[in-house]
């Protein structure tokens, strides 16, 4: 019961902060060329909303402990994807580094939470 709780906390925490800068990417984008190099702007939109999209998933589907953990892991990797297209954007100048430091310890910080979730989820099976 007590991981159902952190779990919850960490979840709405997550959710949190991954809407927040989510948020704050789209608006950042909204200078970066249309169709720029690689079409970084449509791609760091897309991986971000869908680090959102997989946690409201996850938390959906709590009572589901494998698809959970299944979407608490697509989040997680969407959260990289993002890390990695905020470090191309800082390369092409589109941003610079003390925002990119800022995006890049934010998405860090919904890793760990997503980690967490993840071996709560599997701790509190195992008893």
């Amino acid at each position: 019961m007590a991981n159902r709780a952190i779990n919850l906390l960490l979840a709405q925490n997550a959710y949190s902060l991954a809407t927040q800068v989510a948020l704050q990417i789209f608006e950042l984008s909204r200078t970066f060329p249309q169709g720029g190099p690689k079409a970084v702007r449509s791609r760091i939109i897309s991986c971000s909303g869908n680090v959102c999209s997989y946690l409201s998933s996850a938390w959906q589907n709590k009572n589901t402990r494998n698809v959970f953990i299944d979407n608490l892991n697509e989040a997680s990797d969407y959260a990289v994807q993002t890390k990695d297209l905020v470090q191309e954007a800082l390369d092409f100048d589109f941003i610079d580094q003390n925002i990119a430091d800022k995006l890049d310890k934010n998405y860090e910080e919904i890793i760990e939470k997503i980690s967490e979730m993840v071996e709560n989820a599997k701790i509190g099976t195992e008893k």
